[in-house]
């Protein structure tokens, strides 16, 4: 019996461990996180992308265009796209190229839902996230490619040089609204001098105690300013609607021009009845001119600014 103890002692505790090991690795496999399966980017021939914007894109943005939607007439240069932060290489959510093929945002979302061109499917707008996160190569891989984007930039170039024929019977007939609202550039800067230059010398007569002289050059400047205020908006509302400007900065600086004009007869109004009841004397009455005058002169710089961005864009002090 004392024989047999020792080893079966042994042969029990063996079998203890084993079925202990055995055990952890059971709960080791039922418990190990699963690995994350490695997505690899699939390549994307450049010449795919310029073959989803010139089809998607170029109706309203094309090169060809004398005048692209919201002034973006470059969607098949890529490197432009690029140098101008339209296209962030390797990061697609920042890209608003990307984001404008995704977002529900109406006014953002290219293109629109409400166009009548074809729509962009998910796998297509897949393909041009898969192009952005690879880098976003911009020279075409094959001869094929190649050899197309020949053929698209001479069509581009054919489409942007009409023959004269073409040129004159797509030119539109000089019509009387038509050159009314031209007139807007040469009117637009009478109201943005006299409505500072009244601010100016509202405050400076305000500074200075009562200025007969000030005072005069504040309230003709504001007559005529007022007046061409109105005039600007009247022909830039129809200079807009006949040459098909539209969209976001068109819109910001129609209202501001709006919002100035509206502001510049109301303090017409307001700095002639101050005047007729002698309160401009007073303290508050001068105090409340002066507050016109100047919001009108705020209103009318912003009105200004936002029209020179559409007239020489964003970059024309620092893209020298």
């Amino acid at each position: 019996m004392t024989r047999m103890a020792i080893p079966l002692s042994v042969i029990m505790t063996a079998a203890i461990l084993t079925r202990g090991a055995a055990a952890d690795d059971e709960v080791a496999a039922s418990t190990a996180l699963p690995t994350a399966p490695v997505v690899e980017v699939q390549p994307v021939d450049p010449w795919e992308v310029y073959l989803f914007l010139d089809r998607y894109c170029v109706e309203c943005h094309g090169g060809h265009l004398k005048k692209p939607k919201g002034q973006f007439g470059y969607i098949l240069d890529l490197r432009r796209l690029i140098d101008e932060n339209y296209v962030i290489p390797e990061v697609p959510g920042d890209s608003d190229l990307y984001i404008s093929l995704i977002t529900d945002d109406p006014d953002f979302k290219m293109p629109p839902d409400d166009s009548d061109g074809p729509k962009p499917s998910a796998d297509e707008i897949a393909r041009i996230h898969d192009w952005i996160l690879a880098g976003a190569p911009i020279d075409p891989l094959g001869p094929e490619a190649q050899d197309g984007l020949a053929d698209l930039a001479a069509a581009a170039t054919s489409e942007s040089v009409p023959d004269a024929d073409e040129a004159a019977a797509s030119t539109p007939r000089p019509t009387i609204p038509r050159i009314i609202g031209r007139f807007h550039p040469i009117i637009v800067h009478f109201p943005i001098a006299l409505l500072i230059c009244a601010a100016g010398a509202s405050v400076f007569s305000r500074m200075r105690g009562r200025q007969d002289w000030l005072h005069g050059m504040a309230r003709g400047s504001l007559w005529i300013g007022a007046a061409g205020a109105v005039l600007a908006v009247a022909t830039g509302w129809v200079n807009a609607t006949l040459e098909g400007f539209s969209g976001g900065e068109t819109d910001t600086h129609r209202w501001l021009g709006v919002a100035t004009a509206v502001l510049a007869v109301t303090a017409v109004i307001a700095c002639e009845f101050l005047s007729r009841i002698n309160a401009v004397r007073w303290q508050g009455g001068r105090t409340l001119q002066v507050a016109l005058l100047v919001l009108v002169a705020v209103l009318v710089a912003l009105a200004g600014h936002t029209g020179g961005l559409l007239s020489y864009g964003a970059d024309y002090f620092w893209g020298l």
